[in-house]
């Protein structure tokens, strides 16, 4: 598993193919909700947009996706979106078509760095009701431990 730049992959038709060359087989990324959502986390305008892009770039390399999900009040009423957009773009199929599964989580934030500033958007016990529960036992298996 390795960890390439959202920014270059999104920008440099070649990086993903290196990357595949370096024996990278898995890259994780990180969704903090919907477009909203992610260009604010990311405090970057079209940082959603480079995601996607991301994904088909190293898709197309050869490279399984990690979509790792950030936990926090934003990202519930966008959760079912970003569930329907990985089936819509067939990214388990894509990736289990690369040999492998498509790993696809949420954890909690970090209490370090820019995240201490965000103590009013962690999410509370209530908030899980909200959380689909299959996606809850699948981010629970990620962890491996709940949430």
């Amino acid at each position: 598993m390795g960890l390439l730049s959202v920014w270059r992959l999104a920008r440099d038709s070649e990086y993903a193919h290196w990357g595949y060359d370096l024996g990278i087989r898995e890259c994780q990324i990180t969704f903090f909700g919907m477009e909203k959502a992610t260009d604010w986390a990311v405090r970057r305008r079209g940082a959603f947009h480079d995601l996607l892009a991301a994904t088909e770039r190293l898709l197309g390399a050869g490279i399984r996706r990690r979509w790792q999900v950030i936990f926090t009040k934003v990202l519930i009423p966008d959760l079912p979106g970003l569930i329907a957009l990985a089936e819509e773009l067939r990214v388990r199929e894509r990736c289990e078509a690369l040999g492998g599964p498509f790993h696809f989580w949420m954890h909690l934030p970090s209490p370090d760095g820019a995240a201490l500033d965000l103590g009013r958007m962690w999410p509370t016990d209530r908030d899980l009701d909200r959380v689909p529960r299959d996606f809850l036992a699948q981010s629970e298996d990620g962890n491996g431990k709940g949430l």
